[in-house]
């Protein structure tokens, strides 16, 4: 993957598209809004509103499973986004993807550029920690 830095971008006329980056963002609310739910809001419903399970043993093992379920959808949504092209909403043509070479050390950070209408704008894909 070709690699730019962001102030090449600015000092060559582009600006940020935070519409196209909205949109792009939007096409996988669906895998990650299931996804947060199954994660978070099994064991306190099931805990505290509706048990159908006397056993605590069963109610543990489903509640485990709904959010082994949600870390799934959400890596899923991860990485289709993450291998995605998005489309601009400026000209509809399809960003080139581009890795920025000034990111901090500790990131991974893709630019999504559009060369017709002169706009990008940016997606952090990775963060390592530092030890």
């Amino acid at each position: 993957m070709q690699e730019i830095a962001l102030n090449e971008l600015q000092k060559g006329g582009y600006v940020e598209d935070r519409a196209s980056l909205r949109a792009f963002e939007r096409r996988y609310r669906w895998l990650v809004i299931p996804g947060a739910l199954l994660c978070l809001a099994p064991y306190p419903f099931m805990r505290l509103v509706w048990s159908p399970f006397s056993d605590p043993t069963v109610h543990s093992s489903l509640v485990s499973v709904l959010f082994l379920i949600g870390i799934a959808l959400c890596w899923v949504a991860v990485s289709l986004a993450k291998r995605a092209t998005p489309v601009s909403l400026r000209s509809g043509a399809p960003m080139m993807p581009f890795l920025r070479s000034d990111a901090p050390t500790n990131m991974t950070e893709y630019l999504y550029v559009d060369l017709q209408s002169h706009s990008y704008f940016a997606r952090v894909i990775e963060t390592y920690r530092s030890s």
